[in-house]
């Protein structure tokens, strides 16, 4: 057989299919899909104080309210509340050994978390120079 180059000795896929009339086949992941973005949620800017104090008063953050103790420690409600235990002190012959551990670690968180409001609320009487009397 003689190459010609007006002869061609084989015929592409895309004619093969359009003499044959079948229709190329879709594959799934080739079909388009909507694009789904959450929404980013950022963290609140935070100024430093060195920054805040060059800043003119219009755009310094406003002083907020301090808060009483009282007012705190009830907004805070005790843990036990919270998980629905008893809040006094149970009957030790009503636990078993795992409710006791239990009741145990949250006494300790109690006083871990109120050891912490304690000094926080301190330090926010030192700052302000107010003294509770």
């Amino acid at each position: 057989m003689i190459n010609d180059h007006r002869q061609r000795l084989m015929r592409t896929t895309a004619e093969l299919r359009e003499d044959l009339g079948i229709e190329p086949e879709e594959k799934k992941d080739s079909e388009y899909k909507e694009i789904v973005r959450e929404k980013k949620l950022f963290a609140p800017l935070i100024v430093p104080k060195s920054i805040m104090a060059n800043l003119p008063f219009k755009a310094k953050e406003k002083v907020k309210e301090i808060e009483s103790k009282e007012v705190h420690k009830k907004e805070t409600k005790n843990l036990l509340k919270s998980l629905s235990l008893p809040s006094e002190k149970p009957l030790k012959v009503l636990l078993n050994e795992k409710e006791k551990k239990v009741y145990a670690m949250i006494q300790r968180l109690n006083t871990l978390k109120n050891i912490k409001v304690d000094y926080e609320f301190n330090i926010i009487e030192k700052e302000t120079g107010r003294e509770e009397g």
